[in-house]
C-alpha cells in the first residue's frame, strides 16, 4: 500500500498532528521509508537580502536553527517509539519544494496538517496543503484537527 511516506512539518498543531497520525500508521503498516521534511521559507526574504545584507544572514541563519531544532526533536520521539525516520532541512518555497521533494523521494504518500503556522487562520485549506494536494503526483492525506 503505502510505503514511502513524506511529512512536510513547521511547528504548528497541524502538522504535530500529522505526525501523530504517521506514528499509528508506521507501527500497524509495513513502511520503508519516513522522510520528516521542513522547508524555511526564505522566498520572501531574498527580496531584501541585498538591502539588508548581515540582517537577512542572521534571519535565515535563525529560521534554519530553529527548523534543525524541531527535526531533531522529531527525530528522537520516532526512534524512541522505534519507528526509523529521516529529517530534512530546506531552505526554499514551501509549496514547490514539497511537491519536488516528494517527487524525488518516490513518496507515494504525503501527511500534512491543513493549515500552517504563517498566516491567519480560517475555514478553508491553508494555502500550501491546497497547493500540494492539487501538484503533487502521489496521494495526499490532509490532517485536520
Amino acid at each position: 500500500m503505502f510505503k514511502n511516506i513524506l511529512i512536510p512539518v513547521d511547528g504548528s498543531k497541524y502538522s504535530a498532528l500529522a505526525l501523530e497520525l504517521t506514528m499509528k500508521l508506521a507501527k500497524q503498516l509495513t513502511i520503508q521509508k519516513i522522510v520528516v521534511l521542513n522547508v524555511v521559507n526564505i522566498s520572501q526574504l531574498q527580496s531584501y537580502s541585498g538591502k539588508l545584507g548581515g540582517v537577512y544572514y542572521q534571519l535565515k541563519e535563525n529560521l534554519s536553527g530553529q527548523a534543525e531544532e524541531l527535526l531533531n526533536e522529531i527525530k528522537v520521539k520516532f526512534e524512541t517509539n522505534n519507528v526509523p525516520v529521516e529529517t530534512k532541512l530546506i531552505l526554499g518555497d514551501p509549496p514547490y519544494d514539497i511537491v519536488r521533494e516528494a517527487s524525488e523521494e518516490q513518496s507515494d504518500l504525503i501527511i500534512m496538517g491543513s493549515r500552517g503556522s504563517g498566516g491567519i487562520e480560517s475555514l478553508m485549506l491553508g494555502s500550501v496543503s491546497h497547493y500540494v494536494s492539487k501538484h503533487a503526483k502521489c496521494s495526499v492525506m490532509i490532517v485536520r484537527n
